[in-house]
């Protein structure tokens, strides 16, 4: 524990930045749009799994764009749509997600390569099943998350975990804290 506890100090004693008031990055990731219990991850890519007769096929992008109005905080915003097909060999069903998440970081930790930040998320998500209504969620919460920078120009980062507020479409809502591998999300960013 002692020797953790040096090496954390260390690394924060480094000194260094992610990045300087007035750059832009953009993101190709694995944004999550919070969804209470049964958390939502928007992928970029293609995933296809088949199980003996079970099948399934999800398509996503989820780009993210953002700017640091200083060299602690930054402004952004992610989009996300997915497709999820799944077949059982007797019947088959899927379902469109899309969702949009303005969000701001505080990086309260910089060091020479790492990154300590936490963001706070104001989203909303619609999720289409086939043959069913579309649920609508609203999202106010805060992820803790950390930075690598590969290089001056990319960076990947990853968040895990939140706490926020949830509102359904039907006027249910919850307080909610999440620390379960599907509050992971993972991601990497151009700087220019």
């Amino acid at each position: 524990m002692k020797k953790t506890l040096a090496i954390v100090a260390a690394l924060i004693m480094a000194g260094g930045a992610f990045a300087q008031k007035g750059t832009f990055y953009l993101g190709a990731t694995g944004i999550t749009f919070p969804m209470g219990p049964s958390e939502s991850t928007f992928i970029t890519g293609v995933v296809y799994n088949k199980n003996g007769s079970n099948s399934m096929t999800a398509f996503g992008i989820a780009p993210e764009l953002g700017y640091f109005i200083s060299d602690k905080w930054a402004l952004g915003l992610g989009v996300g749509f997915n497709y999820y097909s799944m077949d059982n060999g007797s019947s088959s069903s899927n379902a469109i997600t899309w969702g949009v998440n303005p969000y701001i970081c505080y990086y309260a930790v910089t060091m020479d390569k790492f990154n300590l930040y936490f963001q706070g998320d104001l989203s909303y998500t619609s999720n289409k099943p086939e043959h069913f209504d579309a649920s609508n969620i609203f999202y106010v919460g805060i992820s803790p998350g950390i930075s690598y920078d590969l290089s001056e120009k990319f960076c990947i980062y990853a968040t895990f975990g939140n706490f926020g507020y949830y509102h359904y479409g039907n006027s249910t809502s919850s307080l909610s804290l999440q620390l379960d591998p599907n509050a992971l999300s993972f991601g990497l960013l151009f700087l220019f």
